[in-house]
């Protein structure tokens, strides 16, 4: 396996983490336009899912079993 593919593909998990915690605190923090940010929330989820899906496209192992 390739390690920086390894490293890239946590990187990626790390960051859906982060953006699902961010969507979390959109309303409670008051952020307005709020439909707006999740909306753009949601794309960068949809962008880095497109580019995980490079990964496993290339090293089909990092895949997590069942998904």
């Amino acid at each position: 396996m390739n390690h920086e593919l390894s490293r890239l593909h946590d990187l990626l998990n790390q960051s859906l983490a982060l953006l699902d915690q961010a969507a979390e605190l959109v309303e409670p923090a008051g952020i307005e336009p709020r439909k707006e940010t999740v909306k753009m929330l949601g794309r960068a989820v949809g962008e880095i899912l497109h580019a995980r899906k490079g990964i496993y496209d290339i090293d089909p192992s990092l895949k997590a079993p069942g998904s």
